[in-house]
């Protein structure tokens, strides 16, 4: 999330002021294909040596990489050099160690390059300047990625899992994880039947699923789903999916009352809640889960707040999604 808020801070810096004076700014994102299995291990070690590691540590590592070896389905054995073992406390810190040195490329005024995929900003006044800034950098760059061995992944669309689109209202990004969690809640929904199925509890732990997917780095694009009701009513049709399986609803229980009989917060008022803790923890405000558990159940009070509405000369009142 640090990676993306940076880009999008340079974006909205360029994009500041009166219309006239903007400058233009353009993404390039630069993705590894098959990224933690291509780093070769000789070069992991003379990156380690040349940054004064302790020898110690040095011989560790290397012992640690060698003789590692590939069982196939049929009984054969290859020998793997390549890669950092994933699922590893060290898997990150060595690719990390061994990557540093794509960023310690020149950079020119105007590019900034950021990691951990590589992303190019170029901020300039028009898309001449722009491209007579990127393309250097685009060549330093592959040529280093040839030297090390690694491919690049070309048509891959967007930047750590999120799409970013040309006006930052990240309405592809929602209609991505929308698609991907309906799918989750429409699987995980044929194992609980609404009789006969799993308890509410085991039901919700299932479902957490769905939510991790609607949520992926919510702190992010929280703020610029809150005014677009379109956004928020795909993430609510999504959550209804789960929300009527873990409650036992019917179909034709509405969205909001599914969800509060799910104990399931809408979406857009969860990412609002992790932006708010996200924030706390960058300046140093610890906020308790139950303070964070009292906010959100106070935002989703606020659904429901009565406004008056005049028909006629009389006044009634309805309940509207804010």
């Amino acid at each position: 999330m640090d990676m993306i808020e940076e880009v999008l801070k340079v974006a909205r810096m360029a994009g500041a002021g009166l219309v006239q004076n903007r400058n233009q700014c353009v993404l390039i994102t630069l993705d590894v294909r098959n990224v933690f299995n291509s780093a070769p291990w000789r070069l992991i070690d003379a990156t380690l040596q040349r940054y004064a590691a302790p020898e110690y540590l040095v011989k560790v590592l290397r012992s640690y990489m060698c003789s590692r070896e590939l069982l196939l389905n049929d009984g054969e054995c290859l020998l793997v050099i390549y890669g950092v073992p994933q699922g590893s406390v060290l898997g990150p810190t060595l690719w990390n160690t061994f990557y540093d040195g794509v960023l310690r490329l020149p950079e020119r005024e105007g590019v900034k390059l950021v990691a951990f995929d590589v992303a190019v900003i170029a901020v300039a006044y028009n898309a001449q300047l722009i491209e007579q800034l990127v393309n250097p950098t685009i060549t330093d760059i592959v040529e280093w990625m040839c030297k090390k061995g690694l491919q690049l992944a070309p048509d891959k669309l967007e930047y750590l899992g999120v799409q970013l689109d040309t006006r930052l209202s990240f309405r592809e990004h929602v209609a991505k994880i929308v698609a991907g969690a309906r799918k989750a809640a429409a699987a995980l929904g044929k194992l609980m039947p609404n009789v006969g199925g799993p308890t509410q509890c085991k039901s919700s732990l299932l479902m957490s699923v769905v939510h991790s997917l609607l949520l992926y780095c919510a702190p992010v694009w929280a703020d610029s789903v809150q005014p677009v009701q379109k956004h928020k009513h795909l993430l609510l049709q999504t959550q209804k999916c789960a929300a009527l399986r873990v409650a036992r609803c019917y179909r034709t229980v509405s969205d909001m009352a599914a969800l509060v009989f799910a104990i399931m917060p809408p979406a857009f008022i969860q990412a609002t809640g992790r932006k708010s803790a996200k924030m706390a923890k960058k300046w140093s405000v610890a906020l308790s889960k139950r303070e964070m558990i009292e906010e959100t159940i106070g935002q989703w009070q606020l659904l429901y707040r009565p406004q008056p509405r005049r028909r006629g000369r009389n006044a009634s009142f309805h309940y509207v999604v804010m």
